[in-house]
């Protein structure tokens, strides 16, 4: 009986104020956390001979971390580089640039890049958090070079041309990372 006793002052408590609430048809609302959009990142891929040694020169020099490596069956290691990587990642901070092997690099692109590509000023920059279902409809008169396709890594990517000839790959995640 006093459980019951306490319920009911309560309510009557409540009561007063919601009962003007919705006589009055004032809404109430609860204020609810918008979704952040997707943060834009620009994350250069550069072509290199060896991604090994290439990553040994960007931490002993330049004190960048080791990302992730992928070796050619398609292993993956975070932190470290495997033996015969022909990818990986070094970060400073939020700042990440990608290298990947010529070999590598023209099996997914073979009309950009060839086995024998030297590096330089080439590559492709990735633009990650650009939606290629998003933009697909604005690019008409775009040389799209790779239509959007899920890869074995989780993200959907989209390989297209600018107009100065930078080729640009947008990508979203959208599946399971490699585990």
């Amino acid at each position: 009986a006093a459980t019951v006793h306490r319920m009911a002052v309560h309510a009557l408590q409540v009561l007063p104020v919601l009962i003007p609430a919705a006589v009055l048809g004032v809404a109430i609302f609860r204020r609810v956390r918008q979704p952040k959009p997707p943060t834009l990142s620009i994350c250069a891929n550069l072509v290199v001979h060896d991604v090994g040694a290439t990553i040994a020169w960007w931490t002993c020099k330049l004190g960048f971390t080791i990302g992730f490596t992928v070796d050619d069956k398609k292993d993956f290691a975070m932190g470290k580089v495997l033996p015969g990587s022909v990818f990986g990642t070094v970060k400073l901070g939020d700042a990440e640039i990608m290298m990947q092997t010529a070999q590598s690099l023209s099996s997914d692109l073979p009309s950009v890049i060839t086995p024998d590509h030297k590096p330089g000023l080439s590559g492709t920059i990735y633009l990650r958090g650009v939606d290629p279902d998003v933009v697909r409809p604005r690019l008409a008169d775009t040389d799209v070079i790779k239509e959007p396709k899920l890869e074995w890594y989780g993200m959907y990517e989209m390989y297209i041309r600018d107009p100065n000839g930078y080729v640009l790959c947008l990508a979203v995640p959208k599946g399971a990372p490699p585990a």
